[in-house]
């Protein structure tokens, strides 16, 4: 009996032994293969949506850092204006004549970070120092590295850029040469740089959202360093590099981005599904909110891009504006109207243009310009045949003179462009208009109210600027009728895509009315009747009206 008890209980403690161990269920093979899907989709979401926006930052930083090197490509185009000018009114002058002096001085106190500009002289391989505006150059001269850069700058149409970036007093200089012969003379401006590290960041500024390195040429060499926002070098983390033209040398941009470009959301998107997908992966509501999410992401990086391209447009529209007159002289018995209206679809900058120049108590010259292509290269363009201009008309050459002079700046080969001008002088008293024409599309003579139809002036049309060196023009004159309009406009007024230019001329023609007020509302309605459709073209538009009886 005590045996049967006693396997009895031995019995008994190995069932209460397997209890336990029969207690402890695996988990199924399908709630396993639940788990690790729902783990591994959201895994996945969390990998691409760091990537989409890994990609997406990448996107931006490299649009804001081209954006940036824009504006500074700006700063040479800004520059190489009043250089020509200095350098041609020195030519013009055999060397420092008072009027050189008086621009050198003027432009050391507009640009206020330049600290000297001197004149120099080559001829023959040599380089003389003719004229010193300010503190003396930093550049040794008669060093045979100066000399070479000066006599460098005469065979070249940019600004020369020379680096002096060692020592306590870094600088970069600048050379700009005129047009000659065997004489050349060279303007060469210094400007004195701060120190390059902790460079401060004003608010508003394209680099507000960047760190950034920005180096003279087409390296990222630590000892050609110009500016920086870090206290230490390399950038860490994501970063982006362009390199900008910069005159005959070049500049390399590295940027990264302060924070998220794309927003704080985008930054710890991965993040955020990671946690929502662990604590409720069943959830169909998590996964609708992941598809809002990306595609309001989307849609915002969209509109950041968008964005850009418009403040991109502003910034080609402003430059354009700048290098255009801001305002006409006052001419007694004559009244001005101007017009300038960019291309619908461009971002670039144009090379139209359009001047008025009082040249004495009865008599001023108009001239209306259209540069071939757009971009900087266009702009730089229209900005040196712009000014030469100016100096050509302040040395008391007629308007055929002026445009044969205008075609030894200019050379397709060379520059890649051309250029159609109409220039000429005009007599208030008289009502006499001379003009000569460069390949540009004639003026329209616009009756008055009582003098018949409109006319479009028959002009000697000589070859574009640039085509032909040492072109000779042939003037015409004619006189202009009491209370008529001297239109002079570029060719985005009247070509159109898939339309001949005789049908945009005719429209011109026909359109055309005399103002009952004053010009500015002839060249509204002018620009509301021709401009509706658009043009992929800028327009540039002169008005002239007599308004005192001929004497």
């Amino acid at each position: 009996m005590a045996g049967v008890v006693g396997m009895s209980g031995e019995r008994a403690s190995r069932a209460d032994a397997a209890a336990p161990v029969r207690a402890r269920r695996r988990p199924s093979l399908l709630g396993i293969a639940v788990t690790a899907t729902v783990l591994a989709v959201t895994a996945a979401l969390a990998v691409t949506a760091a990537v989409v926006n890994g990609h997406n930052e990448d996107r931006l930083l490299q649009l804001q850092t081209r954006q940036t090197g824009t504006l500074l490509q700006a700063f040479v185009q800004g520059l190489e204006t009043p250089l020509a000018s200095a350098a041609e009114i020195a030519s013009s002058g055999n060397g420092a004549s008072p009027s050189y002096r008086r621009y050198a001085t003027a432009f050391l106190h507009t640009q206020n970070r330049f600290v000297s500009v001197t004149l120099w002289r080559v001829q023959g391989g040599r380089t003389v120092l003719v004229s010193t505006v300010g503190s003396s150059p930093l550049a040794i001269a008669g060093t045979s590295h100066f000399s070479r850069f000066l006599i460098s700058a005469t065979t070249s149409a940019k600004v020369g850029v020379l680096g002096m970036l060692s020592g306590s007093d870094p600088r970069l200089g600048y050379a700009y040469a005129s047009i000659g012969s065997a004489v050349r003379y060279v303007v060469y401006a210094e400007d004195r740089l701060p120190p390059p590290y902790g460079t401060k960041t004003a608010k508003g500024s394209p680099f507000a959202d960047l760190r950034y390195a920005l180096f003279l040429g087409p390296s990222q060499d630590p000892h050609n360093l110009l500016a920086t926002s870090e206290k230490t070098l390399p950038l860490r983390g994501r970063t982006a590099h362009t390199v900008i033209a910069f005159g005959t040398a070049s500049l390399t941009l590295v940027a990264a981005p302060v924070g998220s470009l794309g927003g704080t959301l985008a930054g710890d998107r991965s993040w955020i599904i990671a946690l929502l997908g662990l604590l409720i992966a069943l959830a169909a509501g998590l996964a609708t909110d992941r598809l809002v999410k990306r595609r309001r992401a989307a849609e915002a990086l969209a509109t950041r891009i968008d964005t850009l391209l418009s403040e991109q447009r502003t910034i080609a529209e402003t430059l354009q504006r700048a290098l255009l007159p801001q305002r006409m002289p006052a001419i007694p018995g004559v009244e001005i109207g101007i017009r300038y209206l960019p291309g619908v679809n461009g971002i670039e900058i144009g090379g139209d243009w359009y001047d008025v120049i009082a040249v004495d108590d009865t008599r001023f010259f108009f001239a209306v310009g259209d540069v071939s292509g757009r971009g900087l290269e266009a702009g730089s363009v229209m900005a040196s045949l712009h000014y030469a201009i100016r100096a050509f008309v302040s040395e008391g050459h007629d308007a055929a003179t002026v445009l044969t002079r205008l075609g030894r700046i200019l050379s397709l080969t060379r520059d890649r462009h051309f250029a159609t001008v109409l220039c000429g002088y005009a007599d208030v008293a008289e009502r006499r208009v001379t003009i000569a024409n460069a390949g540009h599309l004639p003026p329209l003579v616009v009756a008055g109210p009582d003098d018949g139809s409109n006319r479009f002036v028959t002009t000697g049309t000589g070859p574009p600027i640039g085509v032909t060196c040492g072109a000779v023009y042939e003037p015409i004159s004619f006189t202009m009728d009491e209370r008529c309009v001297l239109l002079v406009y570029t060719d985005g007024l009247v070509e159109r895509r898939g339309e001949n230019l005789d049908e945009g001329l005719e429209r011109l023609r026909a359109s055309a009315s005399a103002p009952d007020t004053d010009l500015d509302a002839f060249l509204d309605d002018i620009v509301g009747r021709l401009g509706a459709d658009g043009s992929s073209d800028d327009t540039a538009l002169l008005a002239l009206r007599w308004t005192g009886a001929r004497k």
